[in-house]
């Protein structure tokens, strides 16, 4: 028999954290897989000749099984806003560093996931691009209009509830509740809020039969639900 080999953090409660491969994240994040690999393991690259180690940069949640990495949900949005910072041309040196300040200022190992990042982590990334003289990062966080405008398509949909630090839930259709990835419900799948029938067993049943009508009784959901999850299985396609 194979034997199973897990992280030290093997006895982390799995339950309400939300699980995904990195297949599985980097589809909802629309992040390339390769990147959340190099995030959550580290890498090797070659400097004058020598293989240097770089750390990895988010420090996941969830334990490593036969060397398989899987993502929580808060590990999901910490790579989608990782990802926004490599978007915009910060280079991945800076970041890496950057974000290891965040960390301890917020003192938390998802800090760009938190409330608070909008103030005190802008505050910590602005200190850190001046000390560090990286135009790009200062140019993203010294204005707040830049920076907000910056954040905007990161924070779309997150719901924070009152006084909590990270996010419950994102809905991540513009202008509806009804398609959500709740880490309490269907291990953070896409699901319709409604019934918490799966996003992508709706679209592939529309698919199959072509009738928003009897997709919605079959699985007794309202329409409207129906139609959102085909939109949003079909934006994920694209």
């Amino acid at each position: 028999m194979r034997k199973r080999r897990m992280s030290d953090r093997s006895t982390t409660p799995l339950l309400g954290r939300g699980i995904y491969t990195v297949p599985e994240a980097a589809r909802l994040g629309r992040i390339p897989p390769a990147s959340i690999r190099r995030w959550l393991r580290g890498y090797y690259f070659t400097k004058d000749g020598a293989k240097v180690f770089s750390e990895k940069v988010i420090r996941g949640e969830l334990p490593i099984i036969d060397d398989t990495l899987a993502l929580s949900f808060l590990d999901l949005l910490e790579a989608r806003c990782l990802h926004a910072f490599r978007a915009r041309g910060v280079g991945w040196r800076t970041l890496r560093e950057a974000h290891g300040k965040a960390r301890e200022a917020m003192d938390t190992d998802h800090p760009f996931s938190t409330g608070q990042f909008k103030t005190v982590g802008r505050r910590v990334m602005r200190d850190f691009a001046t000390e560090n003289g990286d135009p790009m990062l200062l140019d993203i966080v010294r204005q707040q209009p830049a920076f907000r405008e910056f954040l905007r398509p990161y924070l779309r949909g997150l719901d924070f509830l009152p006084g909590a630090q990270f996010p419950a839930r994102w809905f991540p259709l513009d202008g509806t509740k009804r398609v959500v990835i709740d880490p309490a419900r269907a291990f953070g799948h896409p699901i319709v809020s409604e019934r918490g029938v799966l996003t992508s067993i709706l679209a592939r049943a529309y698919a199959a039969e072509g009738s928003y009508d009897k997709v919605a009784r079959w699985y007794e959901v309202d329409v409207r639900s129906v139609k959102d999850a085909v939109e949003y299985e079909h934006a994920l396609a694209a």
